[in-house]
């Protein structure tokens, strides 16, 4: 069983030496949930300047309705959102609390994700559901939408760490 994490901690992130703590706490998990909504829409933007399509995202689920393919593309930021704050805690405690350290990761997270989700795991997906893929897929268009996301990312999660969470604490104590 993990300790619960205190809710009155306003720093970045649990520390790295006390394992039992990597758990985010609730107030982080706002803030990783609004970020990840948030970087999605310049995902998206990005997309279509480069030709691609967020709706098509809605293929996965069975259709290529464009409403469809935005709510899921928004459910898939939050949940490598959601994985983005659990690899938080992992950086050197040194270079925590530092909006450039979160950005830096969000980066290389979006990276992670670009090469397992988008280039090896959607393609296989595509190939399940009949549609044409091919594996890898290594697309520029689809690594420069996630470098977006994971840079807006960073940044957003910096900002609500810094700015939202002694906020969510000052009101939960009330």
């Amino acid at each position: 069983a993990l300790s619960r994490v205190p809710t009155d901690e306003t720093e970045f992130g649990p520390s790295r030496s006390d394992l039992a703590s990597i758990r985010p706490a609730a107030p982080h998990l706002v803030v990783a949930s609004i970020a990840a909504l948030a970087a999605g829409v310049p995902y998206g933007i990005v997309s279509e300047l480069l030709g691609g399509s967020v709706a098509g995202i809605g293929i996965f689920y069975g259709t290529v309705d464009p409403v469809i393919g935005w709510l899921t593309h928004e459910f898939h930021s939050i949940v490598f959102g959601f994985m983005y704050v659990g690899v938080l805690p992992f950086a050197l405690e040194r270079y925590q609390n530092n909006t450039w350290t979160y950005v830096a990761i969000g980066i290389i997270w979006s990276i992670v994700v670009w090469i397992i989700a988008a280039s090896f795991i959607a393609p296989v997906w595509l190939q399940l559901l009949g549609i044409s893929a091919s594996i890898p897929n290594f697309s520029l268009r689809l690594l420069t939408s996630h470098l977006v996301w994971g840079s807006s990312l960073g940044f957003l999660t910096a900002l609500g760490y810094t700015y939202v969470i002694p906020r969510l604490v000052e009101v939960c104590q009330r």
